[in-house]
């Protein structure tokens, strides 16, 4: 499973997605532990706001033998970014078969390393938005800079980007759709319906 980074401003559904992940990964029985600062609550079988007591669960879980995800909310906040220790989440981790899901306001607050391992990108609307557009080499995510609350990419490379957009209500969902690369594409693609993808699902996207 590959690393995940979830970047965008503050209250841009960056947290409420990742909970929507995590559930999914719950109840495929995958296990899911968090690093929360602002106390959340998840879908999970371990979560803590200290830093210290998320790392020192690092070796239990590799232990266990079974399938887990990471999830480190506001990543900037919850760990130093030059704190080496922070490395393991990225490469060490994917070495011990956990994936990791990073959530920052901007992708640069991630330790250089942890950001190097990022192969999955869910990038809501950030300050940085046309400098990752240049470096992920996808001058569309350059688009963001407009996009409402909810509304994101999904990046990964050499596949085609997908827009997302998060709805709230009893339960929160997620619509997703092949992202239009023009406004005829767009017109087109919506008369004939031909890119939704999975409609409210996430399974697909975190494996």
């Amino acid at each position: 499973m590959p690393h995940n980074a979830l970047i965008g401003k503050t209250r841009c559904g960056k947290t409420s997605l990742a909970i929507v992940l995590a559930a999914d990964l719950k109840r495929r029985g995958i296990g899911v532990a968090v690093l929360d600062p602002f106390f959340n609550k998840w879908p999970c079988q371990f979560q803590t706001s200290d830093p210290e007591q998320f790392l020192q669960a690092l070796p239990r879980i590799v232990d266990t033998r079974k399938r887990w995800a990471l999830f480190v909310d506001e990543s900037s906040h919850a760990l130093d970014r030059h704190d080496p220790r922070m490395s393991f989440l990225g490469t060490g981790a994917a070495q011990a078969g956990l994936v990791t899901y990073f959530l920052a306001q901007r992708d640069r607050q991630l330790n250089p390393e942890v950001r190097n391992s990022i192969e999955t990108w869910w990038i809501f609307n950030n300050a940085d938005a046309s400098r990752m557009a240049s470096d992920l080499d996808a001058q569309q995510i350059a688009n963001v800079r407009s996009f409402p609350k909810g509304r994101f990419y999904l990046y990964r490379p050499f596949r085609p980007l997908i827009e997302g957009q998060l709805s709230w209500g009893r339960k929160t969902t997620v619509a997703l759709k092949l992202a239009p690369t023009s406004t005829d594409e767009s017109s087109e693609r919506k008369s004939r319906g031909a890119h939704d993808v999975r409609r409210g699902q996430t399974t697909p996207l975190a494996d």
